[in-house]
């Protein structure tokens, strides 16, 4: 299966398979172990993406819809027992691949990074996955044995938290999922980011301790004498 799928949640569901997505279907995967589950919401997640960031309400009820045809294809999908915690050859999880999906690809994340606007982007991010949590629910995916089997395969490794994206000024820098805790609802759930430029924390300590002195820095005039004991 080609993981590029035609444009439009119907025609993607078409390339699949005409009429219901049955268990084999939904268990496919091209040669980069890359399912129909981690197509579809990547898919979902530059669409919530593209509309949420306008702010405008009748976009935003187009996302909260339900019956929107990429959240249709998603459901679909899991209730023909697609495999939530697939993981393609780039160690990317379902869960992870929609992070990236809304971070890395598309247009409005890249003025985010201009603008410094990183609340509001772990906002837009936090709503997108309070929805696809919803989707399982409503189909019948117990949340708490979900985000244990997930978290499961974090904490060994298997899953590749990092997420590279363009700075303008860095060139491209990691955001890493921290952590994530969870309860049996969607609201119960919160994901924990490193801020993009946490990575510049470890220089500027390198330079604090090369001073002169290895002691407590303290604030002084600059030109003034440096006393180093």
């Amino acid at each position: 299966m080609n993981s590029e799928w035609p444009q439009g949640a119907s025609l993607s569901k078409l390339a699949m398979t005409p009429g219901r997505i049955d268990e084999e279907v939904a268990n496919n995967a091209d040669e980069n172990n890359f399912t129909p589950l981690h197509s579809a919401t990547y898919q979902f997640a530059g669409f919530c993406c593209m509309l949420l960031s306008k702010n405008k309400v009748r976009r935003q009820d187009d996302v909260n819809d339900p019956n929107n045809p990429w959240r249709r294809l998603i459901k679909d999908l899991v209730s023909a027992r697609a495999p939530l915690h697939a993981i393609d050859n780039r160690k990317r999880s379902i869960l992870v691949t929609i992070i990236i999906g809304l971070w890395c690809i598309h247009p409005y994340f890249k003025q985010a990074e201009k603008r410094r606007q990183c609340n509001k982007r772990f906002a837009l991010i936090s709503q997108v996955l309070n929805i696809w949590l919803s989707d399982l629910q409503e189909v019948g995916v117990d949340l708490v044995h979900y985000a244990t089997d997930e978290k499961a395969l974090h904490l060994t490794g298997a899953v590749n938290r990092s997420i590279f994206h363009y700075h303008p000024r860095h060139s491209y820098m990691s955001t890493y999922l921290i952590n994530f805790s969870y309860g049996p609802r969607p609201e119960d759930w919160h994901f924990y980011f490193s801020e993009p430029t946490d990575v510049f924390v470890g220089e500027f300590w390198a330079m604090a301790e090369s001073f002169p002195c290895q002691e407590e820095l303290e604030l002084r005039i600059p030109g003034s004498w440096i006393e180093c004991s």
